[in-house]
Order: structure tokens, then sequence, then C-alpha cells
């Protein structure tokens, strides 16, 4: 490519930035006001290889101090204008014909203006004023610049090997590499896909020389796509062509990442600074991991149709605003993290998972995971400032540790169909813990079926909670902790424990009465059914109301199975509200017991 910069100077008359007139000299500052300046614009220029260009049928309207100016240009090598000081626009009139010199004769050229049109610009007295006027030829740009002192015109003509356009490039069937490899320029990209058409291998595509590659769009096979430091602005990857593996790392300029590929095994998205959307319209399976993390820009991670994906990690993508996923019917592990601005997560019809972490999202307001029932690890929820509301409708058993803490606004837990947190048969059991725990605002507390916990029942620091009425069906514990709950002034829902298979913690509840927790204690589940410690501490001393301070205990023995108890399981079991030991009870999980004949009232 050839630049040439011609320097063209004007009479001294015309390069004066104020006017005289042939009677008196006006003083700039005591009356700027009439000050005028000169504009200036050259028609014709050589370029170093002594090629001259003309611009014919040039017109312009300015608009101004003075009005409205129409000029108009005719076979003249420069235009010159004197305009009143102050602030002008100007525009460039369609019409306009750039011409080249050959033999002799000037030739029309096929050009665009460049430049922005139209313009704004100042004239100021005794200062040169510059304005831009830029055209593109097949040939190269040429600039004309406006001004009072001298004019610079930059005229740049391309070699004659990049006079002629890159032919188009054809999606046709070509060769197949199998093995991997790596290209670190545009031009090994474009050698590389001249060749083939399929890599049954990696491609890496790798480095700030790569700015389009397009061409992967006529690819039928990409078993394995890194795209990594280039300077590309989007890419997409239409149906036809067959991944294994997608990774895009740290490309600064991608805005867009449209994967419109029906299936593949992993997607991983990570540190790309102006990535604004990712989704697929097409996307129905995911076999293995999608991983979204530190993509500052992010706004909307959108797949619709994405019915099954092993693994969900979307973490620190600090302006991502929405997860929308509403087909997804099944994933190994969902992990969202630390994403500041994400308020809308769409899994309706998500009906199981194996671990589910959403922590530290500060703005996540609306959380919709309406269709699970089954979780089969652990899950934790913690740190969602915004969140309000947490509703699992659905859900029936998770098989281990179920843990809801630190959310400063969630005023409301509603798990209706939950009956198990543990599986009674795994070894895991005993370390499936639920924990509801330092939820300042949590009032409205819903776990009406549920009849086992395999570890600990946590409830801790919940202040405006004061009941735990819906836990009228539980059966077992391992252990349990109620303290520290400001306002919890009831217990009673814990009277149809019928184990707790370690310790037995009520304490520091300032409005709870003690003589309450010493009944459904010693009465109502029965000293008995406690194998650990009992510790009964800092609770309210006085209370209003009386209880029944004697209670029948017997033993039982299942002859139906329930969901939790099974045939021939044996309990001691107590009663307050009957003056004997009853010779069948039906317990919460729909187990039947029968009476062994022995029978201790008191």
């Amino acid at each position: 490519m050839n630049k040439s910069t011609l320097l063209m100077g004007f009479l001294p008359f015309l390069l004066t930035a104020c006017a005289m007139d042939n009677q008196q000299q006006i003083d700039p500052l005591s009356d700027r006001a009439h000050q005028k300046g000169k504009i200036s614009i050259p028609l014709t220029a050589f370029s170093d290889s002594g090629i001259e260009y003309r611009l014919q049928s040039l017109a312009l309207h300015l608009d101004g101090p003075e009005g409205s100016i129409d000029v108009e240009a005719q076979n003249n090598n420069s235009l010159h204008l004197t305009l009143l000081e102050g602030e002008w626009m100007m525009q460039v009139q369609d019409g306009w014909v750039l011409e080249k010199l050959v033999d002799g004769e000037y030739e029309p050229v096929s050009a665009e203006m460049t430049s922005v049109n139209p313009q704004f610009f100042e004239i100021v007295g005794l200062e040169t004023t510059a304005v831009l006027i830029q055209f593109q030829t097949g040939e190269g740009s040429i600039d004309f610049l406006t001004g009072d002192l001298e004019i610079s015109i930059e005229i740049t003509e391309e070699n004659e090997l990049e006079e002629d356009p890159e032919p188009e490039f054809s999606c046709e069937e070509r060769g197949l590499l199998t093995g991997d490899v790596t290209v670190h320029s545009q031009q090994e990209f474009n050698d590389f896909t001249e060749e083939y058409s399929s890599i049954n291998g990696t491609l890496t595509v790798i480095g700030s020389d790569i700015d389009n590659i397009d061409r992967l769009a006529c690819f039928t096979r990409l078993r394995f796509l890194t795209v990594e430091e280039t300077n590309i602005e989007s890419i997409s990857l239409p149906p036809s062509v067959s991944i294994d593996r997608l990774e895009l790392y740290n490309n600064p300029y991608m805005t867009h990442a449209l994967l419109d590929i029906e299936k593949t095994g992993t997607i991983t998205i990570q540190g790309n600074e102006q990535l604004v959307f990712l989704g697929s319209e097409n996307l129905q399976e995911l076999r293995g991991d999608l991983t979204v993390n530190q993509n500052p820009t992010l706004q909307s991670i959108d797949f619709p149709h994405l019915g099954y994906l092993s693994k969900l990690n979307i973490n620190d993508n600090a302006t991502l605003e929405s997860v929308y996923l509403p087909s997804v019917e099944e994933t190994a592990n969902l992990f969202l993290h630390s994403n500041r601005l994400l308020q809308h997560v769409d899994l309706s019809g998500m009906t199981n998972a194996f671990h589910i972490g959403i922590a530290d999202n500060v703005n996540l307001a609306s959380l919709n995971m309406d269709a699970l029932e089954y979780i089969g690890s652990g899950t934790y929820i913690t740190n969602n400032d915004a969140l309000e509301v947490l509703s699992l409708p659905s859900l029936e058993r998770t098989a281990y540790i179920l843990s809801i803490k630190n959310q400063p606004n969630l005023k409301e837990i509603s798990l209706p169909r939950v009956t198990m947190i543990g599986e009674p048969i795994s070894l895991s059991t005993e370390s499936s813990h639920l924990e509801i725990m330092n939820n300042a605002s949590l009032s409205d507390l819903n776990l009406s079926a549920l009849i086992l916990v395999g570890g600990r029942l946590k409830i801790h620091q919940n202040p405006l909670l004061e009941d735990l009425d819906s836990l009228n069906q539980l059966l077992s514990v391992r252990e349990i902790t109620v303290s520290s709950n400001a306002n919890l002034n009831s217990i009673v829902g814990l009277s149809t424990l019928e184990e707790v298979r370690g310790n037995f913690n009520i304490s520091f509840n300032p409005r709870l009465p003690n003589n309450m927790v010493q009944f459904v204690q010693e009465l109502e589940i029965g000293a008995e059914s406690i194998q650990g410690d009992v510790t009964i501490l800092g609770n309210r001393a006085l209370s209003l109301e009386e209880y029944p301070q004697q209670s029948c205990s017997g033993s039982y023995t299942a002859f139906e199975n329930g969901h939790y108890f099974t045939a021939a399981d044996q309990q001691i079991m107590s009663f307050s509200t009957t003056p004997t030991c009853p010779s069948h009870t039906t317990l919460t999980d729909g187990s039947v017991w029968e009476w062994d004949g022995e029978c201790s009232c008191s």
C-alpha cells in the first residue's frame, strides 16, 4: 500500500484568518463578532506515483452565523469560502464525482464517502480550521482536508495485486484432517480452511492477528475447537457443524456467540471482555459441561431448547442479569456463584439435579425451579441478598445436606412436598443435614410433609420466625438444634418426633417457654426416644400456658411399612393425651404399629 502526502499553499490573502476591508482593520478583541475566516478545499492532488485525482461536481450546504449557504464547484482546482466566525455545519450533497487522470484524460473512479456527513466545525479568527472529507475507492482511501493555512491531501493507492477483491469463499466439501492443528494468523487460518472442511482432532485458533473465523460455518466436523486471544467480534456455528467441545477464552472484542448447533459435549466460555450475549435456538443436548466464567460484560445466557446438560457452572460474570434454561430436565451439578447483577434464573423444567450451589448472587430476585423433584446430593443456597421467596413446590427428596443460610431478605421457604433429607439406606444419611440459619427476614416456613432428617436439623438465628408448626409430620432426626431465634414461641410442631438418635438442644430462644420445651422433650417425644444429650437453656423461664405433666409410654412393633419405618421395626412410643397406651397407632409416614403389651404411665 503506497501513501503520499502533498502540501498545497494558497495565495497570502487566502491564508489569513481575519478579514480586512480597504478602509479599516477590525480589532479582534473589540469586535470579534465581525471577524471572518477562510475555509479552503483542494479539488485536485497528485500521488507519489504521479497519478492525478480530481473531485468534480462538489456541492456543499453550510449552515451557520450567516444563515444557509449553498456552494458548487465545477471545473476548479480548489474551492475557497470566506465565513463569519462561529459554529458551522457542512453537508456534502449527492452528485459528486471522483476522477483519476489516465493517459491525459480524467476517468470516473468508483468510490464512496466514508467521512461523517454532515460535519460540524468552528471558524475562529486568527486560527486554522481543518475539516476532513474522505473517500474510499477500490484503489484505497483519498482524504481532502480543509483549512486556512495549508492543506494536506492524502492519497492511498493499493498495490495492483490488492486491487482485485478477494474471491468469495465457497462452502464445498474439502479434505478431512486427522490430528491436531494450531493456527496463529489469519493467513494460516485461511490456508487451513482452503484445504480442509473437517477435522478429527483439535483445532486451536489463537492470536490477535485473527479477526474472522466465519469459514468455520462451512465445516461439517470439528471435534474440539479452541478460540483464544483473537480479535474476532462474533462466532456463529450453524446446525450443520458437528462439534464435541467448544472453548472460547480471552477474546477481547467478541460480543456475541451464537451456537446454533443441535448437540455437543462441552462448552467453556471464559474471560471474553466484551461478550454480551451467549445463546442458541437449536442446542438441545449438552453431554458435558456448560461453563461460563468471568465474562465481565455478559448480560444474558439463553438456551431455550436445551434439554440436558451434564454440569452447569456460571460464575463471576459481573453484569450477567438472566439465565434462561427453561427446557433443561436434568443436570448433575448446578453452580451459580458470584454473579452480582444476576436477577432471574429460569430452570423451570428441571426435574432432577445431583448437586446444587447458588451463592453470592446478591441481586438474585427470581429463582424458578418449580419442577424439581429430586436432588441426589447436597444443596447450598446462601448469600443471595435480594431473594425473598424460595419455593420448590415439587421437590420430594434430597439425598444429602440442604442448607439455606445468610439470606437477609428471605421471607418465605416453601418446600411443601419434601419428605426426606437423606436416604435411609445410604451411608451418607448421618451427614444429611437440614440447616436453616441466619435468615434475618424469614417468617414463613413450610416443611409440612417432612418425616426424616438423616442428619442434624439446625434452625438458628432466624429472628422473625415464630413457630415450627409445619414440622408436625417429622418422625426422625439424628440430632436437633433450635437456637437463638429471637421471636420463636412454639416448638409444638416437633411433638411427632419418634426418635432423636443424637443430641437434643433447644437454647437461647428468649420468647420460647421452657415448660413447653420440657413438655415436648419429656412427654411428647419421650425421654426414651432421645439417645444423646439434652440441652435446654436460655429460653423463657415463665409461661402463661400449662402443659400436661404425665404421659404413657410403651413398646411397639411395626406391621405395615411406611415411607421411613418398615415392618418389624420396634420403637418406644410416648403418649401425653391418652390414659393408657393405645393398641395400634399410625405414624405420619404411613407405617402402622402394634402395642407389644407393656405400658408405663407417669
